[in-house]
């Protein structure tokens, strides 16, 4: 689980295991270490295995598989399955000015004047682009001079700014034809002067364009200035001097060739920024040794036209270009997500790695900050895009985005996970073979060949995944102690989360337990829960599983007599709740009395004198604060993610005392403080080290700083009760009496003794009984077949006699003898650890009965399925099944395989680790 806030103040190195990105935001001048299992350079097509990037001062110090990682610099492991890449660089974007300048020609109007270095570009971040171009603006024959910037920076001011003047922004396309023309009044106007016209502007065609071009290049500067303005000659010179390239616009292929033709004969740089034209004579914009900027073609809710002249989409554009030996920087018209654009490019032919070159160095270079951006090697900027697949496959999505060596964004910590393996087993035999499955909220999501990848999912690959496993009796949690459960003692009551024992036994598969009393008596009651799990509500599967009952006795005579009377019992219990439940179906509750007059007056009256008697607050005046005594519960928000926390406060004389829990702390944090009106300060001691909490109390609100061990958090908390809980005696509370309505049946009332027997009977609960003679086994079967149970045998050690005669009338058998011929027979097997820590061997033993001639098949269901089925929980575990717990282990090959090991376990959806 997370820490409860940052702890990177805790010590110099830590490390975040597999995709559940840990990793808190890196600070100014601290070396970090970003791992990940593939990094691809892309210059010169490298690829790396299991490799690291180090990381200094917001730049690349080295990168290699086999780096030596010095001394106290803070690792961060995205894991085998995450694939890191540099940032990607988008060519194009909305961000830039919409407003262009007045002349056709405005050399002088700069996007970075128009940036705001604060503004929050997450949409950009959380698609891995780290670097964006932004217009001057659009629509002109020559807008003004790109800038390039980072999309984050908390400094914000210049530190974003990659580049002031990557190019001068024009257009000879439609876009640029519509130019209005220019007027200028006279200053002073006078009437032998007067206002003056307007002056028409170029372009009004591709022609025109280039006349304009040419103009621009070749007037004197006194006709420069009357025509195009006084700054647009000295600002075209200074810019050209500098080798300043031309991103000029083009659309049809006839405005590509006037371009070509015009910066051919004037050698000035080019670069097209044309997303059709170019591609339809790709070998001559590859012999003229020009750059295209290019992006995917068609937007919704526009036609392309009927007419035979009309431009439709072509998919294969883009590749055309690529494969002719075009430089392309890929974007996307319609937004920044340039890696969706360049995989869809991709249906020409272009490989995977010439469409990640398309969106990080290509674009690097044509914009001129290849020295910085758009390849991963020594000296440059620190920009990754982190992603759970490869980033040319659609179903992949960032993880993380890293900006010049500081963590900018990572999704929410509640996002799903993704598995994919070559063999998914469901749990009831059935195998999806590849399989995908999708866990979201605790929950199996989706499940086939191919399931949905929400953005930021963590995607685990690996050979095969299962359902967890079920221990049908065991003692985990009960602590060592012998004590003996009566069924009326709710065992939710000794329930805890999950410690690092509870993980140890769900790291070896056992999910979840079926927890009884060691020395139980007959009859007695288990819950099924989940030892590992965090959350106290989801981690009971039933708090009453099954009833416990013992057929066997010394004196044959007496065999069965107590089930049979225990039985006996139940059906008379049941056949009471079948009475009140048809009494309650027909009783009509009678209508409301209406309430008197004369006591609506008294009570209006008593209202209003207790109104009078209420103190009146002067105008202005704050209430007094109110105790804090109760149960608070909020999230700590920290750079490194939201985390829920409860703390507990009993106020006595201003002096307050109570508890804290935290996510990713096991342990109960005791606090102290105290309340100065609406000033609460705590302070506890943890294993991370010192907790601190300095809130100011608003109504039912505490808002304000917490600290652990000096790493800063916002706190914000809501009283959800007004009751300190204490420890109390374990004994049923006596209900609020409440008068019955004139006629209303009278419950029965519930009988834990007998209430789990009426819910086998209704299908709805599952009884054991242990009896292993064989006359007594068809005793004890057909006892509870009168009564409309299947029985779960405990033992039966004759079973296999009358195997044929019981088949089909138990639920199952638990036990440990003659388990190959039983399940041959058809009789669904289950197993029991009977042990606390010792759960743990269990998968070890049942991989014995397979030695020994059991269906790898029939040992898998045991453990899933069929032990699922047999008490009942077959509802929420025991399967791979949409809208299931999430209970899941992934193994490094088939679970039918004795030799395969379990490498990874989620418990409602939340790794173990």
């Amino acid at each position: 689980m997370n820490p409860l806030f940052s702890i990177s103040s805790l010590a110099l190195a830590g490390v975040a295991s597999g995709a559940a990105l840990l990793a808190p935001t890196a600070s100014s001048g601290q070396d970090v270490a970003i791992q990940a299992g593939r990094i691809y350079l892309v210059e010169d097509g490298a690829v790396l295995e299991n490799g690291t990037v180090l990381v200094r001062d917001g730049r690349i110090v080295a990168v290699g598989e086999d780096l030596s990682i010095p001394r106290g610099v803070r690792v961060v492991d995205y894991g085998p399955d995450a694939v890191l890449t540099p940032g990607l660089v988008s060519a194009d974007s909305g961000y830039g000015s919409s407003i262009a300048a007045e002349r056709t020609a405005s050399p002088t109007l700069r996007a970075s004047d128009h940036f705001d270095p604060y503004s929050n570009l997450k949409s950009a971040l959380g698609v891995g682009v780290t670097s964006v171009y932004l217009a001057p603006a659009r629509g002109r024959l020559i807008a003004g001079q790109g800038a390039v910037v980072k999309t984050y920076g908390e400094e914000g001011g210049q530190s974003r700014l990659i580049s002031a003047s990557a190019c001068l922004h024009g257009s000879i396309a439609a876009e640029a034809r519509r130019t209005p023309g220019y007027w200028e009044i006279p200053v002073p106007a006078t009437v032998d002067v007067g206002l003056g016209v307007e002056q028409p502007q170029l372009p009004r065609s591709t022609m025109g364009a280039i006349v304009a071009l040419e103009e621009l290049l070749t007037l004197s500067d006194a006709a420069l200035a009357a025509e195009y303005g006084k700054e647009a000659g000295p600002a075209l010179k200074a810019l050209m001097a500098s080798k300043t390239p031309w991103r000029m616009g083009a659309g049809s292929l006839s405005e590509v060739c006037a371009l070509l033709e015009f910066f051919g004969k004037s050698e000035l740089p080019l670069v097209l920024d044309s997303d059709y034209g170019a591609a339809e004579k790709p070998e001559v914009v590859a012999a003229a040794g020009v750059a295209v900027i290019a992006g995917p073609q068609g937007r919704s809710g526009t036609d392309f036209g009927a007419g035979p002249d009309s431009t439709w989409p072509d998919p294969g554009s883009i590749s055309r270009l690529v494969l002719a030996g075009v430089p392309v920087a890929i974007v996307a018209r319609n937004g920044v997500d340039v890696r969706a654009a360049a995989a869809m490019a991709r249906k020409g032919g272009m490989s995977a790695e010439q469409a990640l070159r398309s969106v990080t160095l290509t674009p690097a270079e044509v914009l001129g900050v290849a020295d910085r951006v758009g390849s991963l090697s020594a000296g440059k900027d620190a920009d990754f895009a982190v992603f759970n697949g490869d980033p040319m496959q659609a179903t992949s999505s960032v993880i993380a985005t890293w900006v010049s060596g500081e963590l900018a964004h990572k999704p929410k910590s509640d996002v799903a996970t993704v598995l994919e393996v070559e063999e998914l087993h469901l749990g009831d035999g059935h195998v999806l073979r590849p399989g995908q499955l999708l866990m979201n909220n605790g929950r199996v999501a989706e499940i086939g060949t191919v399931v949905a990848h929400p953005r930021g999912a963590t995607v685990v690959r690996g050979v095969a995944a299962m359902p967890g496993m079920i221990d049908v009796l065991g003692y985990l949690g009960t602590e060592g102690s012998k004590a003996r459960f009566d069924p009326k003692f709710d065992l939710r009551r000794i329930l805890e989360t999950g410690d690092e024992l509870d993980r140890r036994v769900a790291k070896a598969g056992i999910t979840t337990v079926n927890m009884g009393a060691k020395t139980a008596t007959s009859p007695s009651t288990t819950m099924a829960y989940k030892p590992a799990g965090e959350d106290l509500e989801r981690m009971v599967v039933s708090p009453a599983a099954c009833m416990r009952l013992n057929w066997n006795h010394s004196s044959r005579t007496e065999a069965g007599k107590a089930v049979r009377s225990t039985l006996g019992k139940a059906a008379e219990y049941k056949k009471k709740w079948e009475e009140y439940e048809a009494a309650i179906a027909k009783w009509t509750p009678p209508a409301p009395e209406e309430a008197k007059d004369e006591d609506e007056e008294e009570e209006g009256a008593e209202e209003e004198k207790d109104s009078k008697e209420e103190p009146k607050k002067k105008k202005g005046e704050k209430a007094p604060a109110r105790p804090v005594t109760g149960e608070w519960r909020g999230a700590a928000k920290s750079e490194d993610g939201q985390h829920d926390i409860r703390i507990r406060l009993l106020e006595r004389d201003l002096n307050l005392e109570g508890t804290l829990r935290a996510d990713g702390i096991d342990e109960l944090i005791s606090l102290e403080g105290a309340r100065d009106e609406y000033h609460v300060t705590l302070r506890g001691l943890s294993s991370l080290g010192v907790v601190t909490f300095d809130l100011q109390l608003e109504d039912k609100a505490l808002t304000g700083k917490a600290t652990l061990d000096g790493a800063e958090a916002e706190a914000t908390l809501e009283q959800v009760s007004d009751v300190y809980p204490v420890a109390q005696r374990a004994e049923e509370s006596k209900p609020a009496s409440v008068p019955t309505p004139k006629g209303k049946p009278k419950s029965p009332g519930i009988d834990r003794n007998l209430e789990p027997i009426r819910q086998a009977m209704l299908g709805k609960g599952a009884v054991v009984v242990a009896v292993d003679r064989e006359d007594d086994i068809l005793a004890c079967i057909a006892a509870f077949e009168a009564h409309g149970i299947k029985p779960i045998l405990w033992g039966a050690r004759n079973a296999i006699k009358v195997a044929s005669q019981i088949q089909g009338r138990v639920a199952g058998i638990v036990t440990g003898t003659n388990v190959a011929g039983l399940s041959q027979a058809g009789i669904p097997i289950a197993f029991a650890s009977q042990a606390e820590q010792g759960a743990a061997a269990l998968p070890q033993r049942v991989a014995g009965f397979v030695a020994g001639g059991m269906s790898p098949t029939a040992a898998l269901r045991s453990l899933t399925s069929d032990a699922a089925r047999m008490f009942a929980l077959d509802d929420r575990i025991g399967f791979l099944r949409s809208g299931y717990d999430a209970d899941v282990l992934l193994l490094d090959g088939s679970p039918l395989d004795v030799s395969s090991t379990i490498q990874r376990v989620w418990v409602n959806g939340e790794e173990i680790r």
